[in-house]
């Protein structure tokens, strides 16, 4: 997840402002992979999301949400069009 799926939704995250049902869905996605190998096998899992998207140093895996992401590369564009000069 970290490594092949991170890549694919942060590429698309930089490019559109997703909406927060897609991001869900994703998140959706990738839970039941780690889980269960597949994206569409459903049953109870044995530590929340939240803790998987922990730091590695604080007992996580290291996994950004998906809606942090998106939302970190969207201030990062609203920074750079308002320090870019403009070019008349």
């Amino acid at each position: 997840i970290k490594y092949v799926l991170s890549p694919i939704h942060s590429y698309w995250t930089r490019i559109f402002v997703l909406p927060k049902t897609a991001l869900k869905q994703i998140e959706a996605k990738c839970r039941t992979f780690l889980w269960h190998g597949t994206e569409n096998k459903h049953s109870p899992v044995l530590i929340s999301w939240n803790q998987i998207c922990r730091d590695e140093r604080k007992g996580g895996l290291g996994i950004t949400k998906i809606h942090h992401w998106n939302l970190a590369f969207l201030d990062k564009d609203i920074w750079w069009i308002e320090n870019t000069e403009t070019v008349n």
